[in-house]
């Protein structure tokens, strides 16, 4: 995280952003994924801030997505234990 905020330093046009995807690993537009209720077409909150970038790059984005991630759960299970 620290190189990618050292990279975003260097933006300078204001359409140019860093989203912090908490908790997320990487391949964020595979792996974001949000309650299946929050919105009918779109599985990940990474594809859906990169389309909202494509159609208006000038445009802010709807980062209300961030707030629906579902984050990894990491108790683990007994039940494939060796």
């Amino acid at each position: 995280m620290d190189l990618a905020r050292f990279a975003a330093q260097a933006y300078d046009k204001p359409h140019q952003k860093l989203v912090v995807l908490s908790g997320v690993p990487h391949g964020a537009i595979f792996e974001s994924r949000i309650q299946a209720d929050y919105h009918d077409k779109i599985n990940t909150c990474a594809m859906e801030l990169a389309l909202q970038f494509f159609e208006d790059p000038e445009k802010s984005l709807d980062r209300s997505c961030l707030d629906q991630l579902i984050q990894p759960d990491f108790s683990g299970s007994t039940e494939r234990a060796l």
